[in-house]
């Protein structure tokens, strides 16, 4: 028993020896490995730690030499009988289906674990993989694996630093109003956490009513509605009043969309209202959720709002949302029995909206879905089944039986499908994500699943054609921008995936998408409607991002530039004439630098590329419209009022400052102090003529002053004073 412990003790390595603990005799062992010590023997070497996981080259060389001895086997006189036959092939076959499966499964074989790296990056090696156009691999709680519009990201601006030459003093600027860009965003929503002027109190002084935010909403909604011919239902609770209000005012903003003289006004007051509503529901958001009524308020929420929120805001509305349906289980058709029709009917369309809901977060955060679609056993609405569509059909038979209905719910379901059948079925696909072996058989079968899927795309664009109604209609922008901004984001997605294959995605691919961009923004262009605009503005500037990121790569022309600046110049065009210093610093004026930033960094590459000058490519653009070389020239100038806003703002945010320590190889440690003393120096203009955070005391704070969600960065609430 002694010379069998000593024998025992042999083997252990030193620090094993002296903390007198078991040790596997491995170099390094176990527990060195845990602590991060470094492992040695006194005796011996070590024996060396076998790879992980190695039986898998020897399953391989096992499965074939089974199949071959099937084959043998079937080759054999004496056994080829017809039932030897037909059970050879039946375990032929499902050795071939092990083997499909074992070539979906990553090659874990790693001859040591040293150093502080996880298994996966040892495993998949995915510094040579390319995660989308930018090669982004940064996933937070912002950005997902597939965001097609992650231009605030760190991968994104290191992207963009590539495609510039800073040598070049316009370069320079270009990147400096983008990390301006970034201090504005958080900044402004920062400044009107500690400010004392809140939403409520801004209703207070503004329609002179006072009382707790629970008090003031609705006297506000009753003076509000004096000035507009429709009624809303005063005994419904809080949210739902918000909700039932905002729709109907929503409609009838879009009206009249050329009688500018109260327009902004009614969009300011509407999106005060929103958040006054919004603000004052988030304290009792978890204890109001047994009613599945606030889940239809919801989703009447977010329909009015989800284009002026943050990413993180829209997840949260939808993940409460979808937990509510599904713990009561509306997913399921047992669930329905014991209901009235007409109650069942209602709680239907609950589901259906709240699995798009589902979907379009999904497609929008480039994140994996919350609803697991083979659990869903949930009927259609009867506006669906009457036309013969059933839930077990698939988006192309649905597709067939597809008519417009009063809410555009066969639509949004037909919609979602698509997004399922990219997100779920390809870039979520371990298929196509995991392991790459064989990928040229994968590639092909990827190849046809992405033509399949555009199909479908196409045949459901031509039954709308959006792109021939330029009336200016809420409902019909909506819908195009709806199914334009989830065609763009797929084919971003499976442009992705494709380049995981190492292979440049197939021209048509990348050319759909740059059609596409460019279709919707000069759709948006001849829409003559400037309270769409602002309503809508962050789906364009979504748009103009994407469009970006094609551009960049396919290289810019003049036309491209000509129609973003007459993008640009729309925006422009809102902003001026309004006297209202709380205007200056709200959701509209924030994306409308995001828009300009983006022009300009297309409009630098350009000249970057094309050795143009200034001078030069003004006059191209005035000979397709002469607007539009107006507002280019003011992007170039860097002493124009257009940027002045970001650069009498001094202080630095702290994602401008991780970006120039991250970069400063790049840019240099010191990149914005000397580009802000060079433009200070040149500015025929006082850089401090207006100071973009003094006049925020008169503003109420903007639909989407959670603006932290641009640098995943979640501020807290707690002081402002409605909660």
């Amino acid at each position: 028993m002694e010379s069998n412990l000593k024998g025992r003790v042999k083997k252990a390595c030193e620090i094993c020896r002296r903390r007198k603990i078991k040790c596997d005799g491995y170099l390094p062992c176990s527990s060195c490995g845990s602590l991060k010590k470094k492992c040695h023997y006194q005796d011996s070497i070590g024996i060396k730690k076998p790879p992980l996981n190695s039986k898998k080259s020897q399953m391989y060389r096992e499965l074939d030499t089974i199949l071959h001895a099937f084959s043998k086997l079937k080759s054999s006189d004496t056994l080829n009988t017809e039932m030897m036959s037909s059970g050879l092939l039946q375990m032929e076959g499902m050795l071939n289906g092990y083997r499909k499966q074992l070539d979906l499964l990553p090659d874990l074989q790693i001859d040591s674990t040293d150093g502080n790296i996880s298994y996966e990056k040892i495993l998949f090696k995915p510094e040579k993989l390319k995660f989308g156009k930018i090669g982004n691999r940064e996933v937070g709680p912002y950005f997902g694996l597939y965001n097609p519009a992650c231009l605030e990201s760190i991968d994104s601006f290191g992207w963009i630093l590539k495609k510039f030459d800073l040598r070049r003093e316009d370069s320079k600027y270009v990147i400096f109003f983008f990390l301006k860009y970034l201090d504005l965003a958080t900044k402004s929503y920062g400044k009107l956490l500690m400010l004392s002027s809140s939403p409520s109190e801004w209703l207070s002084s503004r329609l002179k009513i006072s009382g707790t935010p629970s008090e003031q909403i609705p006297l506000a909604i009753e003076v509000l509605t004096r000035e507009v011919p429709f009624d809303v239902d005063f005994s419904s609770g809080l949210f739902e009043l918000v909700c039932n209000f905002i729709t109907k005012m929503r409609q009838f903003n879009s009206s009249n969309p050329h009688e500018m003289n109260n327009l902004k006004e009614r969009l300011i007051q509407e999106e005060t209202i929103l958040l006054t509503g919004y603000l004052s529901f988030i304290p009792s958001i978890f204890s109001e959720m047994h009613d599945i009524g606030i889940v239809s308020s919801i989703l009447l929420f977010l329909e009015a709002m989800h284009w002026q929120m943050s990413l993180q805001t829209i997840g949260r509305f939808v993940s409460e949302s979808v937990r509510r349906c599904l713990d009561l289980g509306l997913s399921r058709w047992e669930y329905y029995c014991n209901l009235n029709e007409d109650k069942a009917e209602s709680y239907r369309k609950i589901w259906w909206k709240c699995f798009w809901w589902d979907r379009w977060y999904s497609l929008i955060s480039g994140k994996p879905f919350l609803i697991d679609d083979d659990c869903v056993l949930c009927l259609f609405p009867r506006c669906v089944t009457n036309l013969g569509a059933r839930d077990a059909m698939s988006t192309k038979e649905l597709l067939d039986l597809f008519q417009p209905d009063k809410e555009n719910i066969f639509f949004y379901i037909i919609l979602s499908k698509l997004i399922t059948e990219v997100l779920g079925g390809i870039a979520y696909n371990r298929k196509y994500t995991g392991s790459l072996q064989d990928s040229e058989v994968f590639l092909q079968d990827l190849s046809n699943n992405c033509k399949t899927t555009l199909n479908l795309f196409d045949v459901l664009g031509q039954k709308f054609n959006f792109f021939t109604n330029t009336t200016a209609d809420y409902n019909n922008l909506s819908l195009s921008l709806a199914f334009n901004y989830t065609q763009v984001a797929c084919v971003s997605a499976i442009e992705s995936v494709l380049l995981r294959f190492k292979k440049v995605p197939e021209s048509p691919i990348v050319e759909k998408n740059y059609t596409l961009c460019q279709q919707i923004l000069l759709y948006v262009i001849q829409i003559e409607a400037p309270n769409l605009i602002y309503i809508f503005i962050g789906a364009i500037s979504n748009f103009l991002v994407i469009f970006m990121f094609n551009l960049l790569e396919k290289g810019t022309g003049v036309y491209d530039l000509t129609i973003l600046c007459r993008v640009a110049k729309l925006l422009e065009e809102f902003d001026e004439g309004t006297d209202e210093s709380y205007f200056y610093v709200s959701y509209f004026k924030v994306i409308s630098f995001r828009v300009f930033i983006i022009v300009r960094i297309c409009i630098d590459h350009h000249m970057c590329n094309s050795n143009i000058s200034k001078l030069g490519l003004i006059n191209a653009i005035s000979e397709f419209d002469p607007e539009s070389s107006k507002m280019c020239m003011k992007l170039l100038d860097k002493n124009s009022q257009l940027f002045d806003p970001l650069v009498s703002n001094a202080d630095m945010s702290n994602f401008h400052l991780t970006l120039l320590k991250l970069f400063k190889g790049e840019i240099g440690p010191n990149f914005s102090e000397e580009v802000r003393k060079i433009l200070e120096e040149d500015s025929r203009f006082p850089l401090d003529h207006f100071d973009l955070f003094q006049s925020i005391q008169e503003m109420p704070m903007s639909g989407f002053d959670e603006l932290d969600a641009f640098l995943n960065h979640d501020l807290s609430l707690d002081n402002l004073k409605d909660i």
